[in-house]
């Protein structure tokens, strides 16, 4: 009997590394990529997906975006996004790749039983400027599905002739889900703002953010550079005359070493900016 005991005791700590290793190729057979085929739904997808391109749109959230062009004025979209958010996911239409001004296809999927899909048009960054249904997009047949157990499709149709190239995509904060009866979107704990070539599927990052904080910047080096130019000369008008010999002296080369250092700093961060500006 005890050898049996051990026996079994054996084949059972064989047993459970095998489980765990075919849990984890599971999970990470969830994980979605371009490189994936579509799952299979429960409900039919309502446009051909034989012609889908595909754009990993945002890889730090796992966000993947395939789209086709069904007819002259109809394009279908298809956003997966994991679950692991935990908070909404949201596709935006932009002009000008800004967030206000935009229309976004918001959706989420707190468990597999219950989600909600909803369009937002984003006027201006105050809860009241953030209209619900307001359909500045025609948009049909839209719906929300689990995909697995650790994956959503947002599935939806829009009516254009031309979806614009400016995309914005965000999530939500955590556990931060639109509820009845008014569905309040809360404000996103993380968002990218990409231009897309629908007929390659290749995207780029819009540079505004990044060029408009640059800008920012040396804007204050430039006003910092004017101070120190006036207390200079307030130095060497004043001081110098009190006879605050030779304080006035180093407090002025102190100055102007700081001052050399400043324009430099200046120049190179014109020519990041400049450089950047081209890249994109």
């Amino acid at each position: 009997m005890a050898f049996h005991t051990k026996m079994k005791m054996a084949y059972l700590c064989l047993l459970i590394p095998l489980i765990l290793l075919c849990s984890s190729t599971i999970l990470v057979s969830y994980q979605d990529s371009c490189a994936s085929n579509l799952v299979e739904l429960q409900q039919p997808i309502p446009f051909d997906t034989k012609s889908l391109l595909c754009s990993p749109v945002w890889a730090d959230h796992n966000f993947i975006l395939r789209y086709a062009k069904v007819s002259t004025d109809v394009w279908g979209f298809i956003l997966s996004f994991p679950t692991n958010i935990k908070s909404y996911a949201a596709i935006g239409f932009s002009k000008d790749g800004k967030m206000v001004g935009s229309t976004a296809i918001v959706g989420w999927m707190p468990s597999s039983s219950e989600g909600g899909m909803k369009m937002y048009s984003l006027d201006g960054k105050s809860t009241k400027e953030v209209i619900i249904d307001k359909e500045e997009l025609y948009m049909i047949n839209a719906s929300i599905t689990p995909a697995s157990t650790s994956l959503v499709y947002m599935i939806f149709v829009l009516k254009t002739t031309q979806p614009t190239t400016k995309l914005l995509f965000a999530i939500g904060p955590k556990c931060g889900f639109p509820n009845y009866p008014n569905y309040a979107l809360f404000k996103h704990s993380d968002h990218i703002s990409l231009v897309i070539d629908y007929s390659k599927g290749t995207i780029r990052k819009v540079p505004y953010q990044k060029l408009r904080r640059r800008i920012h910047g040396i804007l204050n080096n430039v006003g910092w550079n004017d101070i120190v130019m006036i207390i200079g000369s307030i130095i060497i008008r004043y001081f110098k005359q009190w006879r605050w010999d030779p304080i006035w002296f180093y407090i002025l080369t102190f100055g102007f070493l700081g001052g050399i250092v400043s324009v430099r700093l200046y120049v190179i961060e014109l020519l990041v900016v400049v450089i950047e500006f081209l890249i994109s």
